[in-house]
Order: structure tokens, then C-alpha cells, then sequence
């Protein structure tokens, strides 16, 4: 059927279940899946004089059976950031941040909700005297809630150049962890741990994107889709972010949440240094803004190197960086490795040469769509072998078709990091002309 004939009446209230968008840890879990879902029972309305939820279906909005509204009431005045339904055998997601349905298998798909309020002098069930007062129209302000906004609520980028065979430049602009949500692992997330060394952690971070993370993501391709045809651009290259003096937070939540669990993770198999640096980077560094995105099209390859930061950014940044992978498939290599020679201090291009550790070998990982991968460009020599024709998200493959997207999320450069990177740049002569 199709996804309008999939909403209306669920006649058996067992088809139906609340979920709470939350979670939390598994003491059980020594790998793979960290946590486990936070399930709530929603407060029973007794009458037909309770709120009531409705879905827009064909520019009309059409009520939601008795058992479904009540399950999403009941997470509304929790005060929760979200709430799952399954509506004849199919999973929805409401965003009251943005007051959306959004398809649990397809983040694409969304549709408005809205709430009717019961009568004012009727008290809220398990609101006592301190209820919240009721929700905005779709599409007004929701900083009412209890809790900070959902990341669906997060504003397209709005990109503002095409750098052919380029690289995402630095940013001056800095956030803090309060500047985004404290986001809670999806029960979907995994952790694999595949280098742990301090200050050369490789961490590969799976199904780490909960819905409302999804349809950020799904707005992201979309705009970057946009843009590449607007700009007729077919082959390697980066968009740049339009920061308009803002710094963009892009996958920063995600990014600190993400590196929450792999701390655990480190914690439990014994790697306490390593866990300890991890955790900081999660809660106690500033993260640069989001400054753009790299794209390569299928069949491209990116040869093994070093990054030499202050050789190819005039502002410093930590080398511990995350890259979200998105769209296609792509053969990624890394091993640990260290500078043999830094050909900036020449006056030349800034790839560094490199020498593998002793008995090392390159390795080889696949990342797919809404993978995240921790390494320091530095430390770890990093490369693509190739980017796959195909995408495993097949979402995906609709938004931004034939591409792969890394976006880099850059920690602050602390200050001896910070003190170094213009020590070397001041240094350096002037580099030669590569025409």
C-alpha cells in the first residue's frame, strides 16, 4: 500500500508501543550494542476530552486511533523530545521539537503533526499543578519543553562554495559540549575498537544515527545534492559551509555522543589511558564549526598519507578528528605511522612522507553510510583505495546519488597545539609555485 494508505486505525492496541527516543547503559554489554531502549508506559487518558494527536494526510489532518494519541500524549507531557508508534505494522517517529512524523525505514519521509489541546480547566493527566503549557502551533517556537531541542530541529546548511580537487578549510569558530544536545546512544549503535594507543586511537563508530540524527543527515545530502548541480560538479572536491559568523554544529551532538560509548567501550577491554582521552574529547573540548564537506565520485582513490595541519590550514585544529562517512560504499586504509619529513619547512606541497611503525601493516576497513571512524590525520597514515559504485542505505542513494560524503568533525587545538602550528607556519619560506 502506500505510505499515505499506511496511516489511519491500528484496531489491536498490542501493534502499538511507545519507546522513548533515550536510552540508557547496558552493564551487560562488553561490545557491539551499548545500551538498551528506555521503554515507557504512557498516562491513560479517561476521556474523549483529553488531547488528541492527528497526521496531515492529503492537506487535511486526520485524527490518530484513541491509543495511538494516547501514547503520544503521554510522552508530550513527560516532556520528551520524541516518541515511536508503529501504525498498522509501520514504525513512525514524532519530533515535537519540529511536531513531525517521520518514517522509522525511511528518514525522507515526514509528515506535520498536530496536537488539540483539552479544555483549560481540565487538569493534564500526571501534570499535577506544574503542567507544561500546551504545544505551539507546527511550525512556532517548542523552547517550552523540558529538555533541549531535538537535533531534527537544526537548520539545512547553506553552502557557499565548490572547491574542485580541494579540502575543507579550518574555522576560527568554536562551540562547547553545552552548545548542543546531551544525546543518548541509539540501542542500534556499535563500537569497534580497532587501534588503542593514546593520541592514536583508530575507533570505527556503526549505526550510531537515531532517527532525528537521520533526517539532519537526510537534509544534508539533499542541500549537498543542490548544490553539486548547481555548480555542474562531477568530480573530487569540497563544499564549503556558509557560516555567516555563526559557527555550524552540524553532527557535533552525535559526534560527542559517539565518542562517549567508545570510551566505555575503551574502559571495558582495559584501556583505561585510552578511554580517559577519549572521554575528554567528548565532553571537555571545543569543537571547531562544522566547515564543509570532502565528495568523491565512484571509483576514486586517495593515495596513503600524513596530514600536516599547519602545512594546509591557517588555523589550527586537534588531529584527533571524526569522519562521518555518507552516501556510497568506500575501501578505507590507515596503519600507524609518523613523519619522516615535512615538506612545508621546504617551502613545498604540504603532503608529509611518513614511515610505517615497525611490523605494521596497512589495513583495510569498509565504511558505509552513517559510519563514523576516530583517528588522528597526524599519527595515522589514512587513505581511500577506492569508493564503491553502490550504497548500502538505499535512502541514500535517492538523496545524493552516485557520491560518497566525509564530513570532519575538528576538536580545538589546545594551546601548545595551537602555539606549535604557528611556530611551524612562521618558519616556513614561502611555498613555490606548483604552475
Amino acid at each position: 500500500s502506500s505510505y499515505t494508505e499506511q496511516q489511519g486505525a491500528t484496531r489491536d492496541p498490542s501493534r502499538v508501543h511507545a519507546e522513548s527516543a533515550g536510552a540508557i547503559p547496558d552493564s551487560r554489554s562488553s561490545g557491539g550494542s551499548l545500551v538498551r531502549p528506555l521503554v515507557h508506559t504512557a498516562p491513560m487518558p479517561d476521556s474523549d476530552t483529553d488531547a488528541s494527536w492527528a497526521v496531515e494526510l492529503r492537506r487535511a489532518f486526520s485524527r490518530y486511533d484513541a491509543d495511538v494519541s494516547r501514547i503520544i500524549e503521554g510522552a508530550y507531557m513527560r516532556q520528551e523530545p520524541s516518541v515511536s508508534i508503529t501504525v498498522r505494522s509501520h514504525p513512525y517517529i514524532i519530533m515535537f521539537a519540529d511536531m513531525k512524523q517521520i518514517s522509522s525505514t525511511d528518514s525522507t519521509k515526514t509528515r506535520r503533526v498536530q496536537r488539540s489541546a483539552p479544555p483549560t480547566n481540565k487538569r493534564k493527566h500526571g501534570a499535577g499543578e506544574n503542567a507544561a503549557p500546551d504545544a505551539p502551533a507546527s511550525g512556532a517556537s517548542s523552547s517550552w519543553m523540558g529538555c533541549a531541542p531535538a537535533p531534527a530541529a537544526a537548520p539545512p546548511l547553506r553552502f557557499k562554495r565548490w572547491r574542485e580537487n580541494g579540502f575543507v578549510a579550518s574555522s576560527t569558530l568554536c562551540t562547547s559540549p553545552a552548545a548542543v544536545p546531551r544525546l543518548l546512544p541509539p540501542p542500534t549503535l556499535q563500537v569497534e575498537v580497532l587501534h588503542a594507543s593514546p593520541g592514536k586511537n583508530v575507533i570505527l563508530i556503526r549505526k550510531a544515527l537515531a532517527a532525528a540524527s537521520q533526517l539532519v543527515v537526510a537534509q544534508l545530502l539533499t542541500t549537498a545534492a543542490q548544490h553539486l548541480e548547481q555548480v555542474r560538479a562531477s568530480g573530487k572536491g569540497a563544499i564549503w559551509v556558509d557560516e555567516s559568523g555563526a559557527a555550524t554544529t552540524l553532527l557535533h551532538g552525535e559526534t560527542r555522543m559517539a565518542l562517549r560509548a567508545s570510551a566505555v567501550q575503551l574502559r571495558g577491554s582495559g584501556h583505561a589511558a585510552a578511554a580517559d582521552e577519549v572521554a575528554a574529547l567528548a565532553d571537555e573540548r571545543e569543537y571547531t564549526s562544522t566547515g564543509g564537506a570532502l565528495v568523491y565520485p565512484p571509483g576514486e582513490r586517495l593515495g596513503l598519507h600524513l596530514d600536516d595541519i599547519a602545512a594546509c590550514n591557517s588555523s589550527p585544529f586537534d588531529p584527533r578528528v571524526v569522519l562521518w562517512s555518507f552516501g556510497n560504499d568506500v575501501d578505507f586504509q590507515w596503519a600507524p605511522a609518523r613523519f619522516k619529513g615535512r615538506p612545508m619547512l621546504d617551502g613545498r606541497r604540504h603532503n608529509a612522507t611518513y614511515e610505517l611503525q615497525p611490523g605494521v601493516a596497512v589495513r583495510t576497513v569498509k565504511l558505509q553510510h552513517g559510519d563514523a571512524l576516530l583517528l588522528n590525520v597526524e599519527r595515522i597514515v589514512h587513505g581511500v583505495a577506492r569508493v564503491s559504485d553502490t550504497c548500502a542505505d538505499a535512502a541514500a542513494t535517492k538523496l545524493l546519488p552516485g557520491r560518497r560524503m566525509c564530513v570532519p568533525i575538528r576538536p580545538k587545538a589546545d594551546p601548545h597545539v595551537e602555539a606549535e602550528h604557528y611556530r611551524l607556519r612562521a618558519g616556513a619560506p614561502a611555498r613555490r609555485s606548483t604552475k
